[in-house]
């Protein structure tokens, strides 16, 4: 199925539904990760500050814990993270990469065959399907055909971080409704959010995964 993702698969072995985003220390940086921490400021969540990076939890519902990186310590932050996946055996369900195109590749190398969502949330993200889906074939991906912007991401992550922690399954057709009626407010974004690529309208995805099903 292209149009939605069980709850049950967005989940480790210990029942946590994990995160990993990368910032990356670029000219928009600071604005996309304060703008996306105050995303999350409201009674359903909590944010805990380890240094480097954040972690943001759910305080009720399904437990979710979103782990990113500060977007001024870049290496440092991202090394510290992958540290922490490392020692404790976790495995990101979800990604994001919230960086400059050219910064992309350094995301996409760090999925693993279980990560289900990956939000390529910078410019010509549509581009990279084929070598997202090799590292895990059954991943939904998000991507910009041209321009990637907070207006659009933060509220599309918000919007699917909710759905899990209320354990309802993502189907992306009326999370992607949705989406497009919070942000219609705003004219920029919404020109924006129609350059998005969801996964149950993602061509390149769809063809890539059926040509490999095929092929096994």
């Amino acid at each position: 199925s292209f149009d939605k993702i069980d709850n049950s698969k967005l989940f480790g072995r210990d029942t946590v539904d994990r995160w990993l985003i990368y910032f990356y220390d670029d000219d928009d940086g600071e604005e996309s990760f304060h703008t996306f921490i105050k995303t999350f400021a409201d009674n359903n969540w909590k944010t805990i500050d380890s240094g480097t990076y954040v972690i943001i939890k759910s305080r009720k519902g399904k437990k979710v814990e979103i782990y990113a990186n500060k977007w001024k310590d870049e290496y440092e932050g991202q090394a510290a993270l992958e540290q922490v996946f490392a020692n404790n055996n976790y495995e990101p369900n979800v990604m994001v990469h919230r960086g400059h195109s050219y910064y992309a590749f350094k995301t996409i190398e760090k999925v693993r065959d279980n990560t289900q969502i990956f939000v390529l949330g910078s410019c010509g993200g549509y581009h990279s399907l084929s070598t997202i889906i090799e590292r895990s074939p059954d991943v939904s991906i998000i991507s910009a055909k041209q321009i990637g912007t907070r207006a659009v991401n933060n509220p599309m992550l918000k919007l699917l971080a909710e759905n899990i922690r209320k354990g309802k399954d993502v189907q992306w057709q009326p999370l992607w409704n949705n989406l497009g009626m919070a942000v219609k407010g705003n004219p920029k974004a919404y020109e924006r959010f129609l350059d998005y690529i969801p996964p149950h309208k993602n061509r390149g995805a769809i063809f890539i995964k059926t040509y490999n099903k095929m092929m096994e």
